[in-house]
């Protein structure tokens, strides 16, 4: 039988995976799409793996809104961590992911205009603008991890893009480490054999100095 990949069902199927616009978690608060469109919240494919939003179901979201001074700041749960039923007002994600309005991205997805409306409330962001978050853990001592919804900036991008170089470099390093230490060298013999000669070499001298 030869390679052929035959698709049975949908022609859909086999559709190479969209790109995503960031290589890192990321959750999309949608600019407006117009009258009589949904409001949404969009997952990336990294902040679903984060997150543990598995396709093929749906996920209760918990937001958390904090006041600081310097600036109000987002927080997210995933409530099936929890143990038991959570009373707070809970958002239920896509079962599949959906198609992004400006790309060919695709990723879960929470339809909410209560939701939507609150966070550009909270946040202070126009109707009119996407506004992209970098989801990172907060805390993962409690019964549920919490994560952090912090807003991307030209100075976040240039840190995730630093850190991504220096992770790459460290991977080069381990890797010519540990060719390294597979290497056959024996440097300990050279070393006895130096150590015998300066040893008999001294002997020498101290028999002709009190000879």
């Amino acid at each position: 039988m030869n390679g052929l990949n035959i698709i049975f069902g949908s022609a859909k199927t086999g559709r190479t995976n969209s790109t995503s616009e960031f290589n890192y978690p990321v959750i999309k608060v949608e600019a407006s799409r117009g009258p009589r469109t949904g409001k949404r919240v969009l997952f990336n494919t990294k902040a679903s793996q984060l997150l543990g939003l598995d396709a093929g179901e749906t996920q209760e979201m918990l937001f958390g809104f904090a006041f600081d001074t310097e600036g109000n700041r987002l927080f997210l749960i995933n409530t099936a961590e929890f143990a038991n039923e959570v009373q707070d007002k809970t958002y239920k994600t896509s079962k599949n992911r959906v198609s992004y309005t400006d790309s060919s991205e695709k990723g879960k997805a929470i339809t909410s205009g209560a939701l939507v409306d609150e966070l550009r409330q909270f946040l202070d962001i126009p109707e009119s603008l996407d506004y992209n978050m970098e989801v990172s853990t907060y805390s993962d001592e409690g019964e549920a991890t919490i994560y952090e919804l912090k807003q991307i900036t030209a100075s976040t991008e240039e840190t995730t893009l630093e850190e991504n170089l220096e992770a790459e470099a460290q991977v080069v390093v381990d890797t010519f480490v540990s060719e390294s230490l597979n290497e056959d060298v024996n440097l300990e013999t050279g070393f006895a054999d130096s150590t015998e000669e300066t040893i008999s070499e001294e002997s020498t001298i101290d028999t002709n100095f009190f000879g």
